[in-house]
């Protein structure tokens, strides 16, 4: 995990799993929120402590970009992404509570959902027999990094959210890409 000393941060983080039997376990259900066109972020999502002794970290969004695969019974790698936020990693200062501040936090999750969605199509073109792992591991290791990247950027240009006209412009850019790339299983 990466933590950048900006007005707001943005964790990125990768999770990814080897061979599970039980692809959908999950005991973290509760704390996590998969990206949904219908489910926006709000405030109360933002349930971490502040980590940071830093009052110019007015928020922190922690999402990151899970694959999990597993061996089916046919010697076929069974693959699954979704863009997760986590709640008790995410926090915000009371004065920085404001539809600006939330709407930036919220397009920080769509970009993940967007890299998540990319990820998902790249794998999606073939299917990888249980001794190819290490391709897959290559491929969303590569994804992974591209979104790291566009993350940054997308703090850099927006100013954290300061520059509006900017802000504008990424909202427009994540909601045609949202558009574009299919939600895939």
């Amino acid at each position: 995990m990466q933590h950048f000393p900006l007005l707001f941060l943005t964790i990125f983080g990768i999770i990814g799993s080897l061979f599970h039997h039980e692809p959908h376990a999950n005991n973290l259900e509760n704390d996590r929120i998969e990206w949904n066109a219908e489910r926006l972020l709000n405030w109360d999502d933002f349930q971490g402590n502040l980590a940071y002794d830093n009052p110019s970290i007015a928020a922190l969004t922690s999402s990151l970009i899970q694959y999990r695969y597993y061996c089916n019974e046919h010697n076929f790698l069974e693959i699954e992404v979704t863009a997760i936020f986590l709640k008790s990693e995410s926090y915000v200062r009371n004065e920085a509570r404001t539809s600006e501040y939330l709407e930036h936090e919220q397009l920080h999750f769509d970009i993940t959902e967007v890299y998540a969605r990319r990820l998902r199509q790249k794998l999606n073109k073939k299917i990888y027999n249980c001794n190819e792992v290490n391709e897959v591991e290559n491929i969303a290791n590569q994804y992974i990094d591209e979104w790291r990247e566009v993350e940054k950027k997308y703090d850099r240009t927006t100013q954290n959210s300061l520059n509006r006209a900017t802000q504008i412009k990424w909202n427009q850019y994540i909601s045609q890409k949202l558009k574009e790339i299919p939600i895939l299983p």
